[in-house]
């Protein structure tokens, strides 16, 4: 048969080839599954990361912090206060950073230093500060007040030093009392946590002796009735 010949001569060509000379195999693609799988979790993880920054993102909220050192009975200006976003816990008091208006022009209730965050608690729900009016800081240890008095109480501003108490002896012709009634204005605890700290507002004229009395420790508040 015509095709008995050429397939033949094609086998015995091919047979003759030196050894070593065989066609390569035809290449297979690699697959690194290990290597897939890695790069699926990496995208995954990156995606879930990225997720909790913007969820965290959306829950946090602009409130009020405090710029600048405010020391109890302070009026509060819109330069001492910043804006920071937060994500806090409700057991956390703080006031939005909408609420600004409100709070600049109020007075605290406590010493304030910055970095704080502003709370409702921090500030002073009394009764305004008239023009002829001051408000001064009173540090209180015991026995330098009753032991419950609260923002709104009509108080005696008395010097307690035991100079005073020398000075005011029987025929001195000297009084004790300061202020003969003045008004909590906010009630505090003092940074070292031993003491109370009041805000008062008093008449501007008696301001200047009751802070320098203040500043020394003789100064003593009586709580006077409101009245029937």
């Amino acid at each position: 048969m015509t095709v008995t010949a050429p397939l033949r001569r094609r086998e015995s060509a091919r047979d003759d080839r030196p050894s070593g000379f065989d066609l390569p195999p035809t290449p297979r693609r690699s697959r690194n599954l290990a290597g897939v799988l890695l790069g699926v979790l990496v995208v995954v993880g990156c995606a879930a990361g990225v997720g909790l920054v913007v969820t965290g993102a959306d829950h946090r909220t602009a409130v009020l912090v405090v710029r600048r050192p405010l020391s109890a009975g302070a009026i509060v200006r819109d330069a001492d206060l910043g804006e920071v976003r937060v994500s806090v816990g409700p057991s956390v008091s703080t006031v939005p950073a909408t609420a600004r208006a409100r709070v600049v022009g109020r007075t605290t209730a406590a010493r304030l230093t910055p970095g704080m965050l502003v709370a409702d608690a921090d500030l002073a729900q009394g009764p305004g500060v008239g023009s002829d009016e001051a408000v001064v800081g009173v540090s209180l240890h015991a026995g330098q007040s009753p032991s419950t008095f609260s923002v709104g109480d009509r108080v005696m501003i008395v010097r307690a030093g035991s100079a005073t108490l020398k000075d005011a002896s029987p025929g001195s012709g000297t009084s004790p009392v300061l202020v003969p009634r003045a008004t909590v204005l906010g009630v505090g605890t003092a940074p070292d946590g031993q003491s109370q700290v009041a805000s008062v507002v008093l008449p501007l004229s008696d301001a200047p002796t009751v802070a320098v009395a203040a500043a020394a420790g003789d100064v003593a508040l009586v709580v006077l009735g409101s009245g029937r």
